[in-house]
């Protein structure tokens, strides 16, 4: 595996903060991508995983501005135009 903990970039190129879970909060996070598998994980403070195959509890990702998108938007503009 080939694991890279990337900065994810919002398609107005702006930076993505934050991430929006089913109860409302606002959580931040690290993302990590395995370009063998094509795995993506979302890594919580509490050390929680939200994983890209189920994204259970993530509905939007936000950027700097407050902006909300949706993870697939950012994880498609991030891995072609961010890395």
């Amino acid at each position: 595996m080939t694991i890279h903990r990337l900065k994810l970039i919002a398609p107005n190129s702006l930076p993505i903060v934050g991430m929006k879970l089913e109860d409302g909060s606002v959580s931040d996070f690290e993302y990590s991508y395995d370009d063998i598998s094509k795995v993506s994980m979302y890594i919580l403070p509490n050390g929680r995983t939200i994983s890209h195959s189920k994204n259970e509890g993530l509905t939007a990702l936000i950027d700097s501005n407050g902006n909300e998108w949706p993870h697939s938007d950012i994880e498609f503009h991030s891995l072609l135009h961010g890395r």
